[in-house]
């Protein structure tokens, strides 16, 4: 993901709240995004129905800490704090000139 698409993901999320992206990722409305939810919402921020499996899988790692194979609002929120605190300390860490990958 380009780092303009994660930029307008981020601005999108701060605007419309975590619980009202859950909401539209959470398709069946049982309060968890399972894989094929991920999947989907992933294709449509990507604009690419070329969608590695892998990238599927790393999100729910990424997120899923109890491992149910569903990601809970809280686990959602939790994640998506994490990624933007680890986006903040790379660049933070770049613009010092540091290589981070």
């Amino acid at each position: 993901m380009s780092n303009m698409n994660s930029m307008f993901i981020i601005l999108q999320i701060l605007e419309n709240g975590y619980c009202r992206i859950f909401d539209k990722i959470d398709t069946n409305k049982d309060g968890r995004l399972i894989p094929d939810e991920v999947r989907v919402a992933l294709v449509f921020l990507e604009l690419n129905d070329q969608l590695p499996e892998c990238v599927v899988s790393n999100f729910m790692k990424y997120f899923d800490k109890d491992r149910s194979n569903g990601i809970s609002l809280n686990e959602f929120e939790e994640g998506l704090r994490k990624w933007c605190k680890d986006a903040k300390l790379k660049k933070g860490l770049h613009e010092r000139g540091y290589v981070v990958s």
